[in-house]
């Protein structure tokens, strides 16, 4: 046996075999088997785990039966016999890990999975409770209460939180949705992401390009940039994106949508984009994984703490931008060089006109502004009083 403990409470000793990890219960020279088995590392060394904990409570149980029985019985050793022990009650760890599974299977991106463990963590104080809606409510409004994450980043860990939720509602654990998120939303003031302008893109290619430390890594973060401002794609995108994806031949970089992610988005493919891939490529020929650049898609957060030092270092004024403003500057092109509202729509991928219309209002509102100025001027329309 490789462990073997006294009972305080009742005459014997609770022991694990070694051949099948399962409990025995010793009283008065008998062994009693269960079919409880205990959970051992790949030494072979018992764990410390709930599982484990739930496995001694049950054989705890049966040591007190077995002893009842004796007691009963006046002294008479029951019969040897298995002893089966209560299933373990799941515990919202236990679901959870069951959750991620199923994501594993639907083959979520690694950057998906990781932001579910981390709300999940972040959001449960004690994964060791039953799983009842009113003990997930409690841990959620406790995390609320004591929270000093800023708005945006609590309806980030609320958001993924509740992919976890609907899959209880939908697998049946639970009886009725937990529409947590929606309820717990923080009414967050929206904050208009300023573009960065040319001549600050420039210098930030500039400054990767020369830049000594880590240089397949910095020259990786020039291309990128450059890449973003040709293309309006996003950080996230870029950091997904393979080889097998584009086609430069036929002038297509071919992208999973983003809602549906079974389905696929076009992008034109230009000389000048074409140009940057192949020296992309030459670049990072020796990278093995087929990525277009050569950082996972969980290093979004390492990135754009490097971008930010940059920004100090060039003195340009971060103020929340971080590689967004780049999607900003390339859609302030679009609409600088008078591209039509739905080829925009189309080029920056969104579902629906109006969060074109909504994000980027106001560089209509200024180009309207130029066209009234101008109007005014050329028409020496000017502003008097009734009394003139």
């Amino acid at each position: 046996m490789s462990l073997k403990y006294a009972n305080n409470i009742y005459p014997g000793w609770i022991g694990v075999r070694s051949r099948d990890s399962s409990i025995i219960i010793t009283i008065h020279g008998k062994q009693y088997a269960t079919e409880i088995k205990i959970e051992k590392n790949e030494n072979n060394e018992i764990v410390q785990s709930t599982r484990n904990r739930a496995a001694i409570k049950a054989a705890n149980e049966i040591h007190k039966t077995i002893y009842e029985t004796i007691l009963r019985d006046g002294g008479f050793l029951p019969p040897l016999s298995i002893y089966q022990a209560p299933e373990p009650q799941k515990t919202l760890l236990d679901y959870f890990n069951e959750f991620i599974k199923t994501t594993e299977r639907k083959k979520r991106t690694e950057r998906t999975i990781k932001s579910y463990d981390l709300a999940f963590r972040t959001i449960i104080s004690n994964p060791y409770q039953e799983l009842t809606r009113d003990n997930i409510r409690e841990q959620v409004n406790a995390f609320l209460n004591s929270t000093k994450l800023a708005g945006t980043s609590v309806n980030i860990y609320l958001r993924s939180f509740q992919v976890f939720l609907s899959w209880l509602w939908e697998s049946e654990i639970i009886e009725r949705p937990l529409p947590l998120y929606k309820q717990n939303k923080v009414e967050v003031p929206e904050k208009e992401v300023q573009p960065f302008t040319i001549d600050e893109i420039q210098r930030l290619i500039k400054y990767f390009k020369a830049r000594k430390q880590s240089p397949l890594s910095s020259q990786n973060m020039a291309f990128m940039i450059e890449f973003m401002i040709l293309t309006g794609f996003r950080i996230g995108e870029c950091l997904v994106l393979d080889w097998d994806r584009i086609d430069i031949e036929g002038k297509i970089i071919r992208m999973p949508n983003k809602i549906k992610k079974t389905q696929y988005e076009e992008y034109p493919i230009t000389e000048q984009i074409a140009e940057l891939l192949l020296k992309i490529h030459q670049t990072n020929k020796q990278n093995l994984n087929n990525k277009v650049f050569i950082w996972s898609a969980s290093s979004q957060s390492r990135l754009t703490r490097t971008l930010n030092s940059a920004c100090v270092a060039l003195n340009i004024k971060i103020d929340g931008r971080a590689f967004h403003g780049t999607r900003k500057a390339y859609s302030q092109i679009m609409f600088d060089n008078n591209i039509n509202e739905t080829d925009i729509r189309d080029l920056m991928r969104h579902r629906k006109i109006e969060t074109t219309l909504k994000s980027y209002k106001k560089t209509k509102l200024d180009k309207l502004r130029n066209v009234l100025e101008g109007i005014n001027k050329d028409h020496g329309v000017a502003t008097r009083t009734p009394h003139d």
